[in-house]
């Protein structure tokens, strides 16, 4: 029995132990289908599977067996409420078990929403998905979140020197009462390490289907690594009196680990004009990796990166108002297997997939910002393919790099953007085998690139060496399906640049050869607007 990214291997009994016990179950289900249970707590934000009653990850006839001796013989009462009502109909009933039985048996109807998908309840009802605990203030010790709560998170702060450790499968509410939001300061670490089946999740209180941008704030981590500031440190963008960096630098410093993390619906304004990131890593050392981590509908940027060196691997801003993808003040990290898809314009202005700078105080700055992009795909388009938001990249202010394999599709203004002198006067921006399509035009033709002459474009080409392999399908060609489970969302055609980070056979942040195994199918990822 494959339920595509639940793993049904280690629960599945045998044929012949499954047939006598099918037999047992409904010899039960004759006898006492007249019962009902009901309205056992108030609704929560909890993200769940629906179907998985035991909490262990999969749907398999252990759970339909733990919903019956829940209701019948005294079993253990469900963490999640929401996951054991099969048939949603607000209540946990023999009709739930009966449910789960013939879609695993029987090929009856699957678990209704969300099923092969951690998300919150598209039905809200009287029934719950675990306690409600509070986290706010300041954090002065250990603290573990624990995945059997719902933590509702006001402002947080953990110190210096604190672990704050998040277990796979929790739910965390940014409080909008409070304008929530998680900063882990200098020398304090973050590890939230999550599964595909069972990611953590930093979403809004709201309930699903009016969930929005804005809704809380979004997740800080302040590190002592290099920046190109003088003196080596500076205010937190979005925070007053917290400081990131140190005149004492520590290169290779680690402020934690994120993996299987989704935070969405944040970026509430603290002030006028400043909203707070979906995920910002204040000069974070290069000890600092996160993987499979994304970022859906945020009122600001998606991933920032303020010096240091921290890295990401398989990352996804998807609905993100401002930047997708931020670095500046001298970030030297490493990037592989990222995707961008604006899919909103609140503003449209200034939405881009990359924006980049060296310092935005002096552009001769040191240490440059130079990062290392490889595999990447960054779309402009909303889902119908309406183009509104800016460029794809905007490289400038001095700023270094390295984009290699990527795909930029669908951009109002430009594909690729490169301004100020000081940007190629610094060192080299290297841009080799990307294609670009649907673009406005693929290179910006105004601005500063008069000044930054190494940079000219001429008919679809620039005149430097550190642009190569690159291809231009043309301004009304659609290279990709907007729907990024689809597998017209990968080109296999493309032909790569070898090198990069990993060395990967393909352009673009997916492997078009994945197949089921496509990682933007997944089950930690969530594709709903609200």
């Amino acid at each position: 029995m494959d339920f595509a990214d639940v793993d049904q291997k280690s629960a599945v009994l045998k044929v012949s132990e499954e047939k006598i016990m099918f037999r047992k179950i409904s010899f039960v289900v004759v006898m006492l289908s007249c019962i009902q249970f009901g309205d056992f707590a108030n609704a929560q934000s909890s993200q769940f599977m629906r179907g998985d009653h035991n909490q262990d990850r999969a749907v398999n006839i252990g759970d339909a067996v733990g919903i019956l001796g829940f209701l019948f013989s005294g079993g253990a009462a469900p963490i999640c409420e929401d996951a054991s009502d099969i048939n949603d109909d607000g209540s946990i009933n023999i009709g739930d078990a009966v449910s789960l039985l013939g879609f695993l048996f029987s090929g009856g109807v699957a678990p209704a929403e969300p099923f092969l998908t951690w998300e919150a309840d598209p039905t809200p009802d009287t029934l719950g998905c675990k306690a409600v605990s509070t986290v706010g203030g300041d954090i002065t010790a250990d603290i573990v979140l624990t995945n059997d709560t719902t933590w509702l998170l006001e402002p947080t702060f953990v110190k210096d020197g604190v672990t704050m450790t998040i277990q796979a499968g929790t739910t965390i509410v940014g409080d909008n009462a409070t304008q929530g939001f998680l900063a882990i300061e200098r020398g304090g670490v973050l590890n939230a390490i999550g599964t595909a089946n069972a990611p953590i999740v930093f979403t809004s209180g709201s309930d699903r289907g009016t969930r929005s941008a804005g809704d809380w704030g979004g997740i800080i981590v302040i590190g002592n690594g290099a920046n190109n500031i003088p003196g080596g440190t500076s205010l937190v963008e979005g925070l007053q009196n917290t400081t990131y960096g140190s005149a004492n630098p520590v290169a290779d410093e680690n402020s934690g680990t994120m993996s299987y993390v989704r935070c969405e619906f944040g970026g509430t304004e603290i002030s006028p004009n400043n909203e707070i990131n979906s995920i910002t890593l204040a000069s974070c050392g290069s000890g600092t990796n996160y993987d499979h981590v994304m970022c859906k509908s945020n009122l600001d940027d998606g991933f920032e990166w303020f010096g240091g060196g921290a890295n990401l691997e398989f990352g996804i801003c998807y609905g993100v108002d401002d930047d997708d993808f931020d670095g500046s003040f001298g970030w030297n990290g490493n990037v592989q297997n990222i995707v961008g898809i604006k899919n909103n314009f609140l503003d449209g202005a200034n939405d881009r997939g990359f924006e980049f700078d060296g310092s935005e105080l002096n552009f001769t700055d040191t240490p440059f910002t130079n990062a290392t992009i490889n595999n990447f795909t960054v779309i402009g388009e909303d889902i119908q393919g309406a183009q509104g938001a800016d460029a794809g990249a905007v490289i400038r202010r001095g700023c270094q790099g390295t984009w290699t394999n990527g795909i930029v599709e669908g951009w109002a203004d430009a594909g690729w953007d490169i301004d100020d002198a000081a940007t190629t006067t610094n060192g080299v921006v290297t841009c080799d085998g990307i294609t670009f399509a649907n673009n406005n035009e693929d290179f910006e033709t105004g601005d500063d690139e008069t000044v930054a002459s190494g940079y000219a474009y001429t008919t679809g080409e620039l005149l430097t060496t550190t642009f190569t392999n690159n291809q231009f399908a043309g301004a009304t060609s659609v290279l990709l399906s907007l729907d990024p489970s689809s597998d017209d969302f990968c080109r296999p055609d493309l032909s790569v640049v070898s090198g990069g980070i990993n060395g990967t056979a393909y352009r673009g942040g997916v492997d078009p050869n994945a197949g089921s195994a496509n990682w933007l199918r997944s089950m930690w990822v969530s594709w709903d607007d609200n």
